[in-house]
């Protein structure tokens, strides 16, 4: 990174497994690495439900056809894990000064709406 000169523009490229998804759910791990310095793990999930099955009943509108049916029991809700991403403490504390400035500016944001 010769180049951190300002109007210097830097690059973003996504990885093969960038991720895109929508999270409703952060649980936060602290672990220690291979190097002896501690990290932090953000998993993030979402919540949802899986249609385990239907079963065919005959129609309550037409009892000569055949309608499906879906009881509490042919649903499930799970958390769905989307992402594991580990970070280091100063990678952290940057995140974590972003998000403030964030919340900040929509909070100014808003307040003046």
């Amino acid at each position: 990174m010769s180049d951190q000169i300002p109007g210097t523009k830097l690059k973003h490229v996504k990885s093969d497994r960038f991720i895109s998804e929508v999270a409703d759910q952060v649980n936060i791990a602290v672990m220690q690495g291979n190097d002896g310095t501690t990290r932090l793990g953000l998993i993030f999930a979402r919540d949802t439900l899986d249609l385990l099955n239907e079963t065919f009943i005959a129609s309550p509108e037409n009892p000569n056809q055949i309608a499906l049916s879906i009881t509490p029991d042919d649903v499930q809700p799970f958390r769905l894990q989307l992402a594991n991403l580990t970070l280091s403490l100063d990678a952290a504390k940057r995140l974590h000064m972003a998000l403030q400035r964030t919340f900040q500016n929509i909070e100014n944001e808003l307040g003046d709406a």
